[in-house]
């Protein structure tokens, strides 16, 4: 996904106001995880997808990755 993509289709969830409202990131020694407090699922992320989840998170929003590209 394009960092525009991305951008996009984050900040349909900037309604929330509080971002780590929608869950955390997690890893083990085999895999990298993001549980979604919505649905109570958990995800398995690939490299990239661990990294942009985790750093919305970390950072509150979109701010983050507008800033590194």
């Amino acid at each position: 996904m394009s960092k525009e993509e991305l951008l996009n289709y984050f900040s349909k969830f900037m309604l929330y106001g509080n971002w780590k409202r929608l869950g955390v990131t997690f890893k083990t020694q085999n895999a990298k995880y993001f549980y979604d407090a919505g649905t109570t699922n958990v995800f398995e992320c690939e490299d990239k997808e661990f990294s942009v989840v985790d750093n919305i998170l970390q950072h509150s929003g979109l701010a983050y990755l507008e800033e590194t590209g």
